[in-house]
């Protein structure tokens, strides 16, 4: 069953991609960082946060979650449209995707979750 779900919040959103994650790399000193760290951080704040804040556990410094270099793409925002089963995900082009941000005014990042 195809459903979309729009979902506004004044906290940010962590978007992550689930099962889709498998390498992140330090912005600040070009480390890996395991996946584990990440998924550890989203059990202890949840998937709302105040801040994307956070201290690097490979070289000490703090950069943005959003500064993180990821395999996949993943995001932070305060809205966000879920499609669960799309029929048609593969028309969503990057021209498409840029229509959508027109119209919203802002810009849109697709995120693709498996469970």
């Amino acid at each position: 069953m195809d459903e979309v779900a729009v979902r506004f919040s004044d906290r940010i959103i962590v978007v992550h991609p689930h099962l889709n994650l498998s390498q992140i790399t330090c912005s600040e000193c070009q480390a890996d960082i395991s996946v584990e760290w990440y998924w550890d951080f989203i059990v202890r704040h949840g998937e709302e946060v105040d801040s994307i804040d956070v201290t690097a556990p490979c070289c000490d410094t703090n950069p943005s979650l959003d500064a993180l270099l990821y395999d996949v793409p993943v995001g932070y925002a305060r809205f966000k449209i879920v499609s669960i089963n799309p029929s048609q995900a593969d028309e969503l082009t990057a021209e498409k995707l840029e229509v959508v941000a027109e119209i919203l005014g802002h810009p849109l990042r697709q995120i693709f979750g498996f469970w």
